[in-house]
């Protein structure tokens, strides 16, 4: 949402994929307008607007429909396992997904990206040194070859098919 109050959270989520990318954290961003028409322009805009800002170097999504019977489906399943905290209320709501594709945590708009809460999160979620390591961020773009910033809807429901087959 290029056009909200917490628009500068798109400083801390870049700072968090460039600090845990290499240990496995991916950041992915979704434009949505549903929230007061904060996010008007295209995809694209939006990604023109969030590289040139904040530095988002992190995949953003076509714009994406976040709640209601059109929602995503992926924000329908994320929802259900998170329960009523897991449905986005504004701009700016997050999901910790684990490597096992269950969501670990839900954090409302008001919890910022370089928050202890979230930064404690993401520390628990992710593999301890001595554990063996999955493929980082960068391996996984680059397998699938996604080469560029923007993501389509398409890619990302062929994306989550993948991940969350089979996770209840």
């Amino acid at each position: 949402a290029s056009k909200c109050g917490l628009t500068p959270q798109f400083a801390g989520l870049q700072q968090l994929y460039a600090e845990y990318a290499d240990q496995g954290l991916v950041v992915l961003g979704f434009p949505c307008n549903q929230f007061a028409d904060q996010e008007p322009g295209t995809a694209q805009e939006a990604e023109e607007f969030c590289s040139l800002n904040y530095g988002v170097t992190f995949p953003l999504a076509d714009k994406t429909v976040v709640k209601g019977e059109g929602a995503h489906p992926f924000y329908q399943w994320a929802g259900g396992q998170a329960g009523e905290p897991g449905r986005p209320k504004w701009n700016f709501h997050k999901y910790l997904v684990g490597s096992d594709g269950r969501v670990l945590q839900a954090f409302p708009s008001k919890v910022a990206p370089e928050s202890p809460e979230l930064r404690q999160a993401i520390d628990a979620a992710l593999p301890k040194d001595d554990a063996p390591r999955e493929e980082t961020a960068d391996a996984v773009m680059k397998r699938n070859e996604l080469h560029i910033t923007a993501i389509d809807n398409q890619y990302f429901a062929d994306l989550t098919a993948e991940y969350f087959t089979g996770v209840e």
